[in-house]
């Protein structure tokens, strides 16, 4: 990453998918541990009542709420990037999926979001980083600052790109999912990495 402007400037890199390669294709949505961590901030929504809810919010869980809530989502009240659920709220959840689900939002007992250890899976979730697409399937991510060190960059591009090779096994996609990558700093231009025409 060469660029002579200011040290802050964001290392970004864009990675076309090829949606045609999928029989259902759906929208992007992620998240990794990287190497080095990037700030995000990032709005936790918590379905549990009680004593969870309390420690819900006591862990940094900014919308928390029992049945109320699920109505409130229900009716489109609520913008949020990661969504949990207890298990004893779960059931009420379920009529939320054909909401949640599309978004990448519905929580599951396989990624680990529907659990009674709420302030573990809320500090995981904090330290995860998450990676989308838009609707045309690339993904625009950063992997740290021009000023980094290399190695640090580099780590963080590695374990973005294992993951798309993750996310194309998942959508049952053998190859050329990943067409495109293009790294840039935040005015510098576009660099082509790898490239399918």
């Amino acid at each position: 990453a060469k660029e002579v402007s200011k040290p802050n400037h964001l290392v970004e890199v864009h990675i076309q998918t090829n949606t045609k390669a999928e029989k259902h294709s759906q929208p992007i949505r992620t998240s990794v541990l990287l190497q080095k961590a990037i700030k995000q901030d990032s709005v936790i929504l918590v379905f549990a009542e009680g004593k969870l809810a309390e420690e819900a919010r006591a862990s940094g869980a900014q919308i928390v709420g029992g049945p109320e809530l699920v109505k409130e989502v229900e009716e489109g009240k609520h913008k949020f990037d990661k969504c949990i659920s207890t298990p004893g709220m779960y059931p009420s959840v379920t009529k939320l999926a054909r909401i949640l689900g599309p978004k990448g939002l519905m929580p599951t007992t396989k990624k680990g979001t529907v659990t009674e250890d709420i302030a573990g899976v809320i500090k995981a979730q904090t330290a995860a980083f998450d990676i989308r697409g838009d609707k045309n399937g690339v993904v625009h991510t950063i992997i740290g600052k021009v000023d980094w060190d290399q190695k640090d960059i580099e780590g963080n591009y590695q374990i973005i790109l294992e993951q798309m090779k993750v996310l194309a096994a998942e959508r049952f996609v053998k190859k050329d999912w990943v067409k495109n990558v293009y790294i840039s700093s935040t005015q510098g231009p576009g660099i082509p990495l790898i490239s399918n025409p």
